[in-house]
């Protein structure tokens, strides 16, 4: 019975896995249909605010864009309440940059190759290449490599605490001919360490 419940749950999983991956490539797919320009293995979850502004749209390639995310291609709040004319920007996402879970990123704003954006955040300005940034607004706290460094340490210093798990995989897009395995031993790895 273990056994049988396992293989069904592994089977749910992988199905899970096939559709999330083809929600994902349609979503991508609709942004160019649009006119945004999309490069190789993007891996997007976010939304556009409307897809008619797509062709103020750049991501770069390699780019991640995290579930939640929404990016404002234009400002019609003025018009709406006063009248005034809509404000109009390009946003552009470079290249292996991340964007955390659940940001906000406005219309004019670019993202620097590598840079790292966290959660939640509520992009207003320019972040530099290399940058870490997060926040409302979103601030630069630091760099890429000074934020690897932390975490290195922190790392060290969980050794011994069961309350975290660091999993040594290859980064996702090295890995997307072969995710449907990558997922499943993920959630395995999840399962043995809980």
């Amino acid at each position: 019975m273990r056994y049988a419940r396992r293989l069904v749950g592994d089977l749910v999983r992988k199905l899970a896995a096939i559709l999330d991956d083809a929600s994902r490539f349609n979503r991508t797919e609709s942004m160019r249909k649009y006119g945004a320009n999309i490069g190789k293995n993007v891996f997007f979850e976010g939304d556009l605010s409307d897809y008619s502004n797509a062709p103020f749209l750049t991501i770069e390639d390699g780019a991640t864009v995290s579930h939640g995310t929404v990016i404002l291609l234009h400002d019609s709040a003025l018009n709406n309440t006063l009248g005034l004319p809509i404000k109009f920007g390009k946003v552009v996402i470079g290249k292996e940059s991340y964007i955390g879970a659940n940001c906000t990123i406005l219309c004019g704003v670019r993202i620097g190759e590598r840079a790292i954006v966290g959660s939640h955040s509520l992009v207003t300005k320019d972040i530099p290449d290399e940058a870490v940034a997060y926040g409302v607004p979103a601030r630069v706290q630091g760099t890429i490599h000074e934020l690897a460094e932390r975490h290195k340490a922190n790392m060290k210093a969980d050794a011994d605490d069961d309350r975290y798990h660091y999993l040594d995989i290859i980064p996702w897009r090295d890995r997307v001919n072969s995710q449907l395995k990558y997922r499943a031993d993920y959630l395995d790895f999840i399962e043995r360490s809980i």
